[in-house]
C-alpha cells in the first residue's frame, strides 16, 4: 500500500519514520546480542554453542532481510510521495485555470471610465497570471515526463494526469 494522496503518503511517511526509529534502537539490541553470543561460542564447542550460532545466524540473517525491506520501502514511498505532489500540483493547476477562464468569460465590459480601467488592471494582472501559468505547466510537463521514465510503474496515472 501506497496511499492513494499526498496526505495518505505523508501519514504513511510518518508511520514508517517511526518504525525506523525502533529499528535503529533494535539495531543496538541486536549488536549487544551479538556480542554476547560470541562471548558465549568462544567457551567451548559445545552442543549449546552450536545451538546459539545456528541462532545467531538465523536472526542476523532475519535482520538483514528487514534491513532490505525497509530500504526498499523507503523507495517506494519516496516514489509515491513524488508521484503523489505532481498529482497535487496537476489538480491545484488545474483548479487555477478554471479560476483564470472563469475571470476571463466576464462579460462586463464596464460603464464608464473608472469601471473600464479597473476591468484593464484586472485584465493585466490576468495576462501575468497567465504567463506565470505557462510557466507552471511547462514544469508540471517536465516533471511529468521525468516520473514517467523513472517510475514507469505509475506513467499510465502520470500520463492521464499531464496538463
Amino acid at each position: 500500500d501506497i496511499g492513494e494522496d499526498l496526505e495518505q503518503v505523508e501519514v504513511m511517511q510518518k508511520k514508517f519514520d517511526d518504525f525506523q526509529s525502533d529499528l535503529k534502537a533494535n539495531e543496538v539490541r541486536l549488536a549487544e546480542m551479538n556480542e554476547i553470543a560470541m562471548q558465549l561460542m568462544t567457551l567451548g564447542q559445545t552442543e549449546a554453542a552450536v545451538k546459539i550460532q545456528t541462532q545467531l545466524q538465523d536472526l542476523n540473517e532475519k535482520w538483514t532481510s528487514l534491513q532490505q525491506l525497509t530500504e526498499e520501502r523507503a523507495t517506494q514511498l519516496g516514489s509515491a510521495h513524488e508521484v503523489q505532489r505532481f498529482h497535487r500540483d496537476v489538480d491545484e493547476t488545474k483548479d487555477w485555470i478554471q479560476e483564470k477562464e472563469e475571470a476571463l468569460n466576464n462579460d462586463d465590459l464596464g460603464k464608464d471610465l473608472r469601471s473600464v480601467q479597473a476591468l484593464q488592471r484586472e485584465h493585466e494582472g490576468l495576462e501575468r497570471d497567465l504567463a506565470a501559468l505557462g510557466d507552471k505547466i511547462k514544469q508540471l510537463d517536465e516533471t511529468a515526463n521525468r516520473l514517467m521514465q523513472t517510475h514507469p510503474e505509475t506513467a499510465e496515472q502520470t500520463y492521464a494526469k499531464q496538463p
